[in-house]
């Protein structure tokens, strides 16, 4: 089996995100792994949305690098999932590590699920982590 290079997180500042966040670091420090955090917005990025999410990004990655992970930070614009793959695809990502609210039923088909279609149209492969309440900050 291949040994992953780079993992890619993708947040949108929750808490699911955060979950995400804390388990790819962890994965990154124990294999010595680059690690890719973007977010995406959808729309056009203004300047001043981009710099509202890089200072996000910063302040979310901030607690976790006293582990001295090599992190690169991005902003993209587009449709969540596709950007989120085609960024995984563009950089030669060996995983990606993304949260989910785990939805089920109505709320599930009315809504779509970003985590589901990264799985689907991704070509590495992709770890979807459920936020345990008691394990993330709020």
């Amino acid at each position: 089996m291949k040994k992953t290079q780079k993992i890619l997180v993708p947040t949108d500042f929750s808490r699911h995100g955060e979950a995400a966040l804390a388990r790819a670091c962890e994965l990154a420090d124990r294999e010595q792994q680059e690690l890719h955090v973007i977010h995406v917005v959808q729309g056009a990025i203004t300047d001043d949305k981009r710099r509202v999410a890089y200072d996000q990004l910063s302040r979310t990655i901030e607690p976790h690098l006293e582990l001295k992970l090599d992190v690169h930070r991005e902003v993209v614009a587009g449709v969540p999932y596709k950007a989120i793959v085609d960024y995984a695809r563009q950089h030669d990502m060996g995983l990606i590590v993304i949260g989910t609210a785990g939805r089920t039923g109505l709320a599930h088909l009315v809504l779509g699920s970003t985590s589901e279609r990264v799985l689907r149209f991704s070509t590495c492969p992709v770890l979807v982590v459920k936020a345990d309440e008691s394990s993330v900050s709020q």
